[in-house]
């Protein structure tokens, strides 16, 4: 069982400790290995590790993960051995833990009441976090294998210049375990799935991958923004109309779905282009909600001290500003009465020369509606 030292650190058990020796010499292999070489010759870009050297270590990491979810017990409290499935599921958070050699994987220091009991508890919070560390990676190796299964040069070409610098000097370990790396692998999927086109099965057989073998670079909520992207092209090349307005109904229920990881001013952006401007209306009204469904900005509106709180005001009012454009595309008097709250956005955008008169009121008598049923209190 872990122990406090004299000194008011862990010192944890043969259980913790070898996990970590067998965690940090499989992650050490790669740990710090660049994501991406440019080739010399082309100035493509290629990956540092080769598919076979990518599927090996995965390997390893599936069979310790496996090992663990065949034995719960391993990173379970010892007083309650066996745990529940939500005692033992991983998450694709980053966890606290011990430091693993070479990785830069550090946990907190015990540091509390100084009790064995504390010293347990931190030890189970450390082996779940190596648990998690071990599912990420490996599903992170298998999010790689992915990429090079389907035409990685041509999802390379699809990346913008800063995003190709940044997998040249990003090691493998920041692509699991930082914001940046997640910010990559979701231009990453955002390349990968851009190439396929929305009438044909690839695109679903493709997302159905990524689902089975590397679900935290692909889960539920973005599954449906993909959908939704689809779903969006089909509506773009199809002629029928009444087709055409299924399609979009579809897509709009989409991206509301995935409201909480879209990029919402690229969104709706697109949709009013198609002239969806009460579906701009939804999914900005979503994504604020999912943002902040208890509306804890109002009721801690003055305490600018909290970061978190600032950088969730900032986002909802990204959402308020994407409609305000939306209703300046449909009336022009709108812009005097937005330039306060959104001037840099509308010195931008105009009325919508596109529409006829009739259609326009049409459009936005059906947005103003849609604003007025909304129960968004900062809206």
């Amino acid at each position: 069982r872990p122990v406090f030292s004299p000194e008011s650190r862990v010192l944890y058990s043969a259980r913790h400790d070898g996990l970590r020796l067998v965690l940090s010499r499989v992650l050490a292999l790669a740990w710090n290995v660049p994501v991406c070489v440019r080739d010399r010759r082309s100035g493509t870009l290629k990956l540092r590790l080769g598919v076979s050297e990518m599927a090996e270590l995965a390997g390893m990491l599936s069979r310790l993960t496996g090992f663990i979810d065949q034995h719960p017990e391993f990173i379970a409290d010892p007083g309650t051995a066996g745990g529940t499935d939500q005692e033992v599921a991983g998450t694709q958070e980053r966890s606290s833990g011990a430091q693993i050699p070479g990785t830069g994987f550090v946990g907190a220091d015990a540091g509390a009441d100084g009790t064995d009991g504390s010293a347990v508890h931190l030890e189970q919070r450390s082996l779940r976090g190596m648990y998690e560390l071990a599912c990420r990676a490996c599903e992170c190796l298998q999010f790689l294998v992915v990429l090079v299964e389907h035409h990685f040069p041509r999802v390379m070409s699809r990346l913008s210049e800063k995003d190709q610098g940044m997998l040249v000097k990003m090691p493998l370990r920041d692509l699991v375990v930082t914001r940046d790396g997640f910010a990559l692998s979701r231009a990453l999927v955002t390349a990968l799935m851009s190439q396929y086109n929305a009438q044909d099965g690839t695109a679903d057989a493709v997302m159905q991958a990524l689902q089975t073998r590397c679900a935290s670079f692909f889960n539920d909520s973005e599954h449906q923004l993909y959908t939704a992207y689809t779903l969006m092209q089909k509506a773009k090349e199809t002629a029928n109309a009444s087709e055409r307005a299924v399609a979009m109904r579809e897509c709009v229920n989409a991206y509301i779905a995935g409201a909480l990881h879209l990029r919402v001013s690229r969104v709706c952006k697109e949709l009013a282009a198609l002239h969806e401007y009460g579906g701009v209306i939804e999914v900005a009204l979503a994504r604020a909600k999912a943002l902040d469904p208890s509306d804890r900005v109002l009721s801690n509106a003055m305490e600018f001290a909290d970061a978190q709180l600032r950088s969730i005001k900032d986002a909802r009012m990204e959402c308020y500003t994407c409609i305000l454009e939306a209703l300046t595309q449909l009336v022009p008097s709108a812009r005097a009465g937005t330039e306060s709250a959104s001037s840099s956005v509308v010195a931008h955008t105009g009325t919508d020369a596109s529409l006829g008169d009739a259609r326009r009121k049409q459009l936005l008598d059906h947005a103003l509606h849609l604003c007025e049923k909304s129960r968004d209190s900062l809206f």
